[in-house]
């Protein structure tokens, strides 16, 4: 999961890069009702929000792994409990935290790599306008994700069968 996460930090930085280098000076920096601009800036400025969005993103979901690490077991809530917070169980509940939130990371990225890629987009319309419904539709797929990520939990925190031997 590492990887995708890395994988989708590194293609925001590089559509940034292709974004700096392709749109003009003077850009929309947000669109209103209907994917029309109405607010106007320069191409630093738009450059330089969205980089420092994909920064903290990257910063948060890198650092929240370490971080929660460091948090007792007793001080944790998650489904089955009594199991996870045994010494003997630690590591696996942190291996799986790990995966899950580097998991929300990439898809936030992937997600602010679409909203990105429609905006460049915009600019090579003429006049500029964002295609709103493929936002909507981007928007839905991250919403309905969010979901999915936020009762996953219920399930990928069971405690691993234990195989029972047969007596003979």
């Amino acid at each position: 999961m590492r990887n995708l996460f890395v994988s989708a930090f590194t293609a925001n930085l590089a559509l940034l890069a292709v974004s700096y280098a392709m749109l003009p000076g003077r850009v929309a920096l947000h669109f209103g009702s209907g994917g029309t601009p109405d607010s106007w800036g320069s191409k630093q400025a738009y450059v330089g929000v969205f980089l420092g969005v994909v920064i903290a993103i990257f910063a948060l979901f890198s650092a929240l792994p370490v971080l929660l690490r460091k948090v007792p077991g007793s001080m944790r809530r998650h489904p089955y409990r009594d199991y996870w917070t045994k010494a003997a169980n630690r590591a696996e509940l942190d291996r799986r935290n790990a995966r899950h939130l580097l998991e929300f990371g990439a898809v936030s990225l992937a997600f602010l790599f679409w909203a990105e890629f429609l905006c460049l987009l915009a600019h090579t319309a003429d006049p500029v306008r964002l295609n709103e419904p493929m936002l909507i539709l981007g928007l839905a797929v991250f919403l309905l994700y969010t979901v999915y990520f936020s009762v996953k939990p219920i399930w990928m925190y069971r405690p691993p069968k234990v195989s029972s031997e047969k007596s003979s």
